[in-house]
């Protein structure tokens, strides 16, 4: 991997293919891409990935020696981070002047993180991604412009929105609780994320905006009852987050740990902080306050209270001119039903059958079986590391302790 990272590599190509040209491909099926991965590893996007865009040709990274740069029109990859497929695929665009394509899962995607029924995907056309905040790419340009929704447009935005209000829609689409609370006192819920997740260092945020929103919100709030929403995996012990459970718990904050329906998580709070989680957008969605502590992709636009100054927002926009940029505009949707890419609404409406019908079937319930076992499964690995290291510590000290004693 050379010094120079792959975001800074696409900063610095300026070839592009506009939305528009990209739109229109698709929609006569005659576009052909080098995708990142190999064939092998695309198990997960392939059969959608060709679907969503119309794809004519799709050739794979393992292809690159036998591929002319005339037979295909962008070098598809997927985000921006560092990879050595990525690094292959980007050098080849540079060196033969192709576009690159960024594509990102989209905001209503799939029934659950382990099935690969995913219908939308995100794409950028400018080398970026929508999580760099603060710089150039596709949406910022779009929302940074004077453009304004046509009332087609906007009546389409608006009955998205309720749909997604009236199904707690969401990227994955898991059986969730409902959330209820008895106390009649006014709630802040506090969003946690992952350590060391991507969206937080492309929010210009890290731990310490944890801490500051934490603190805050002590400062502040303290009449409120405050909630903290964790990863499930971080209150188990098996991923980290960013928020210090133990002050929350010295401060009396209750932990939220299970994954419950959106309609009912909104319901029950008042306020909702975050750091750049994208929690945020859907509960600007429900129509709550929303506090930032970093740059998140939907702040800074006149929606949100930001705790975060930003250099790229021109302008301000509305709910509905953020939901069209993000859910529709760039987004790319697959029809369950006719098997074929299809626009948004027709998408999403016939998804939430499969939402339905899924839930209600055996294998779903099998699923959250095995998922719940997979957890425990690495839990206990956990404890057993855990386990052996107390009785290797254990061991040494009595060792040591017994040659002591032998030396007296």
């Amino acid at each position: 991997m050379n010094d120079i990272s792959v975001a800074e590599k696409l900063k610095n190509h300026n070839i592009h293919l506009s939305l528009h040209t990209l739109k229109h491909k698709i929609k006569e099926g005659s576009l052909k891409v080098l995708f990142q991965f190999t064939y092998n590893a695309t198990h997960l996007y392939q059969s959608k990935i060709i679907k969503i865009l119309n794809l004519k040709q799709i050739y794979y990274i393992e292809d690159l020696n036998s591929i002319q740069p005339d037979m295909i029109d962008a070098v598809l990859i997927m985000d921006c981070y560092d990879t050595a497929d990525r690094e292959l695929a980007i050098q080849y665009a540079i060196n033969n002047h192709l576009p690159v394509l960024v594509f990102e899962l989209g905001f209503i995607y799939s029934v659950s993180t382990k099935l690969s029924n995913g219908i939308s995907y995100i794409i950028d056309t400018t080398n970026n991604i929508y999580t760099s905040t603060d710089q150039f790419n596709e949406i910022n340009r779009y929302l940074n412009s004077r453009i304004e929704l046509s009332t087609k447009r906007f009546e389409t935005t608006k009955e998205l929105i309720k749909i997604i209000q009236e199904n707690s829609l969401t990227k994955y689409n898991l059986l969730s609780s409902e959330f209820s609370v008895n106390s009649d006192k006014a709630k802040i819920l506090l969003v946690d994320q992952i350590l060391n997740d991507t969206g937080i260092t492309r929010a210009e945020a890290n731990q310490h905006s944890f801490d500051e929103m934490l603190d805050f919100v002590l400062k502040n709030y303290s009449e409120y009852e405050i909630y903290v929403k964790v990863h499930p995996e971080t209150e188990l012990g098996i991923r980290r987050g960013n928020i210090n459970l133990d002050k929350c718990r010295k401060h009396h904050i209750k932990i939220l740990s299970k994954s419950v329906s959106l309609k009912s998580l909104f319901s029950a709070f008042d306020k909702i902080f975050v750091v750049s989680s994208g929690l945020g957008l859907e509960a600007l969605i429900f129509g709550k306050e929303v506090h930032c502590f970093g740059k998140a992709f939907y702040a800074g636009w006149g929606l949100t209270h930001d705790h975060v100054s930003f250099n790229y927002r021109l302008r301000k926009r509305t709910l509905e001119d953020l939901v069209y940029a993000y859910y529709i505009r760039s987004a790319f949707y697959f029809n369950t039903r006719t098997n074929s890419a299809d626009d948004c609404l027709s998408s999403v409406k016939e998804f939430i059958k499969v939402i339905n019908s899924y839930r209600a079937s055996d294998p779903y319930m099998n699923y959250l079986v095995q998922n719940y076992n997979n957890r425990l499964y690495i839990l206990e690995r956990k404890i057993g590391r855990l386990t052996n290291l107390i009785n290797t510590a254990a061991k040494l000290w009595s060792d040591s302790a017994k040659r002591n004693q032998d030396e007296i």
